[in-house]
């Protein structure tokens, strides 16, 4: 009697755990990106995520190894510190408007980058204590005097401290999310809060994926907050619709009118 063998890799959400998954696409990138070949759909939360998810060890080798540096701005360039000033503006208007923020107040910002949120928070609180983490040892280098503290791993930050933590782009390299949250949650002070910036959906209008492995969306975002132990407080979109995103980042396959970029 003949026989077929057929090898199946098992898939899990990184986010909710189901193993309710379906194909989405494959992963675009113009180079290999770690083992990362399709995209998947989990049934159960929403979130889109790419597989096979990289190991922790494989992600810290991509990181030190200088390849994430050659995709991106230079987030020291006078040009991206301008524009960043402007956006940590935006931020903070949108994060005074649901919060009130204490003048003695300690705030840490995770992925900190140029750390330019640090100082535009600084400007309107400046009894704010300010602390900053980022592993590029070319951003650390060009914060001011306005980080009162820097820092380039998660374990060596103080546990239950901040009233304030800040994820602006970052959520959307981790790859298991619900436990990084959790770890968040214990450098948190009883009812302080926690403000997340991710990009909403850019599998969508992006033609190259790398080096993002999840794909957010307001569901999505939602629902990982919740089972990591969080209480959302709002969740909101803003930016260009996705037939302008996609024309804009040069990735065209379709034209449903949808809101995209950063739910909040």
């Amino acid at each position: 009697m003949s026989q077929v063998n057929h090898a199946v890799r098992e898939c899990w959400c990184p986010v909710c755990g189901s193993d309710r998954t379906a194909y989405e696409s494959e992963f675009r990138s113009k180079r290999p990106f770690l083992a990362c070949e399709t995209l998947k759909e989990c049934g159960n939360c929403s979130v889109v995520f790419a597989h096979p998810i990289p190991s922790i060890l494989e992600l810290d080798s991509y990181y030190e190894g200088g390849l994430y540096y050659d995709i991106v701005s230079d987030p020291t360039s006078p040009g991206f510190v301008e524009f960043s000033y402007k956006l940590s503006k935006s931020r903070l208007r949108l994060i005074t408007r649901e919060i009130d923020i204490s003048e003695s107040g300690r705030v840490l910002d995770i992925g900190a980058g140029n750390a330019q949120f640090g100082k535009v928070i600084k400007e309107t609180f400046p009894q704010i204590t300010y602390h900053a983490l980022d592993p590029d040892r070319k951003c650390i280098e060009s914060w001011g005097p306005w980080v009162d503290r820097g820092f380039t791993h998660l374990d060596d930050l103080p546990a239950q401290t901040y009233d304030l933590v800040i994820m602006n782009q970052v959520l959307e390299h981790v790859n298991s999310p619900i436990e990084f949250l959790k770890k968040i949650s214990t450098l948190m002070i009883p009812k302080a809060h926690l403000y997340i910036d991710v990009p909403n959906g850019d599998h969508r209008f992006k033609p190259s994926l790398e080096p993002h492995l999840l794909f957010w969306s307001k569901q999505s975002l939602s629902r990982a907050s919740k089972l990591a132990g969080f209480n959302p407080i709002f969740c909101e979109t803003a930016g260009m619709k996705l037939p302008r995103a996609r024309t804009f980042f040069g990735h065209s396959n379709g034209s449903t009118q949808k809101s995209m970029l950063t739910p909040w």
